[in-house]
């Protein structure tokens, strides 16, 4: 079974219209499931809701997205890996060790730290700063829109 570990940056451009949501949304079918952190859930729905909160989406299209989403979840294309208390010391083992020269948010830490622990060698991702601290988890970054 071909499997893959995304962020949010990816996840989000399945639902979204927005630059390289056309191919992302081509290459998705290139795995038959896609695994991300379960924080990813709520990073999703803070998306959907700022995309309606700036006015660049409707009400409607927003409860859109997250139908769809969530159809993507029940149907298995999309799998939300638990937190546990093994990747939060990951992540703190790594802010121990981590450059001062690298800013990495707490999300994205937990994202290359559940990515690592579950197994996964690369983690897809579009975001520069994720892409800069994947080695720090020994992963290597992929980003599909490149």
């Amino acid at each position: 079974m071909k499997t893959a570990y995304w962020d949010t940056s990816l996840l989000l451009k399945l639902y979204l219209i927005e630059e390289g949501s056309h191919a992302v949304q081509s290459k998705v079918r290139d795995w038959e499931i896609i695994y991300s952190s379960e924080i990813a859930f709520s990073e999703i729905y803070s998306s959907f809701h700022r995309k309606y909160r700036e006015r660049a989406y409707t009400k409607i299209e927003m409860e859109h997205c997250m139908n769809q989403f969530e159809l993507d979840m029940h149907h298995g294309l999309i799998s939300l890996i638990p937190s546990e208390e093994l990747i939060h010391q990951r992540v703190a083992a790594v802010y121990r060790k981590l450059s001062d020269k690298i800013f990495l948010r707490a999300p994205d830490a937990i994202h290359l730290a559940t990515c690592e622990i579950t197994g996964f060698k690369s983690i897809y991702t579009h975001d520069q700063r994720m892409k800069q601290a994947a080695p720090f988890f020994n992963l290597k970054a992929v980003d599909i829109l490149v």
